[in-house]
């Protein structure tokens, strides 16, 4: 009988390692500069796909992968192999570019990477199982920008099939996600931007900040601890802080800890909803518990005027921004019933609102 070969790969330690690949019938241009490399491999299990790693690391190098040609299709996509396993204790790039152009699909990607590490526990695909450590990216600048026009899709509202719900079959665990001082950029399409004003096909997000923990899906609960969120949208839209706890599962969803902050708004507190099940809250929200304790809030309608501008040529709107809404609010019920507890709304100093009581089929107000 035949035995299956076995490979052993201990380090591998490469520096000032140079690799040009050209394809002139495939289309494809490719360039490799390594600075360093550092590899310890573990593991390394071609039969049975497993790949163990306790150190991967590059340095000061650069990447690029030009497509000049459309890609040819293939049909056989099928794969009777294994699926594979990967386990890397300390996988760390450091001051390394990446460059992805497609001139058949009008497409280009660039991401220089500061300092990007992650500690991925374990990865099997087979048993769908995702854990990962700490996953950190600093002083990064990820770009994609595709010349393409975006294609419109008609959505047919008068299709009353229900709605169907799965939790993905999945065991995933992040201890902590650590993203600072990033800069994103996503750009579709040929556009003149205004100053000013926000376009869903052109974000820009400078100084994107964020710390999560104890993230995880698994038995159909998903769980998210969001200690810091921030950034400066290209607009002048500014999220200066949100933070929150949230527990979602098949009969209730819990917000706790939230704190949303904006240039110009903010509030804090808390949500809950219960209901049978996820698929009858998508199909019958109306049906839903739901009770909400906002202690303390602050709105101003001049966030708003970033996402339409012309909201901001409504005399009503124009003069309702020239003071600031706070207030409080608890609310309790269902949307066929919903109970307003000591709310309170105030516009500037001399106006102000209290509400106590009940309100009926607020959706079809």
């Amino acid at each position: 009988t035949a035995q299956s070969m076995t490979i052993k790969v201990g380090n591998i330690n490469l520096n000032d390692f140079n690799l040009q690949y050209d394809d002139e019938k495939l289309g494809i241009k490719s360039k490799v500069t390594l600075g360093q490399l550092r590899i310890s491999i573990d593991e390394l299990n071609l039969e049975k796909m497993r790949f163990r790693a306790s150190n991967f690391s590059l340095s000061k190098s650069n990447l690029t992968y030009k497509q000049t040609k459309p890609f040819e299709t293939n049909s056989d996509t099928t794969s009777t192999g294994p699926l594979p396993y990967f386990e890397v204790d300390d996988f760390h790039f450091n001051d390394v570019n990446l460059r992805y152009e497609s001139l058949p699909g009008q497409q280009l990607a660039q991401i220089k990477l500061g300092d990007f590490k992650f500690e991925l526990e374990e990865a099997d695909l087979k048993n769908r199982t995702i854990e990962l450590g700490r996953l950190a990216l600093h002083n990064s600048d990820i770009r994609y920008i595709s010349s393409a026009i975006p294609i419109e899709v008609d959505i047919d509202t008068s299709n009353s099939k229900p709605i169907t719900f799965e939790w993905p079959d999945w065991k995933v665990k992040v201890d902590e996600i650590d993203l600072l001082k990033n800069q994103i950029e996503f750009k579709q399409g040929k556009m003149q931007d205004s100053v000013g004003v926000f376009n869903p096909n052109h974000l820009l997000f400078h100084n994107l900040t964020i710390n999560a923990e104890d993230i995880s899906l698994e038995n159909e609960e998903a769980k998210l601890q969001l200690n810091t969120f921030s950034f400066t949208e290209r607009s002048g839209f500014q999220l200066q802080n949100l933070t929150l706890d949230l527990i979602v599962n098949q009969k209730e969803l819990s917000l706790s800890k939230f704190v949303l902050n904006t240039k110009n708004s903010g509030l804090q507190g808390n949500a809950q909803m219960t209901y049978p099940s996820l698929e009858q809250l998508l199909n019958a929200p109306e049906k839903a518990n739901l009770a909400i304790n906002i202690p303390k809030f602050h709105l101003s309608a001049k966030d708003a005027f970033v996402f339409q501008s012309t909201l901001e040529e409504n005399t009503y709107l124009k003069a309702l921004s020239d003071k600031i809404i706070d207030g409080k609010l608890k609310v309790s019920g269902t949307l066929a019933e919903m109970t307003f507890e000591n709310t309170a709304l105030n516009w500037g100093k001399s106006t102000s609102l209290l509400i106590n009581g009940s309100v009926k089929n607020i959706t079809q107000i």
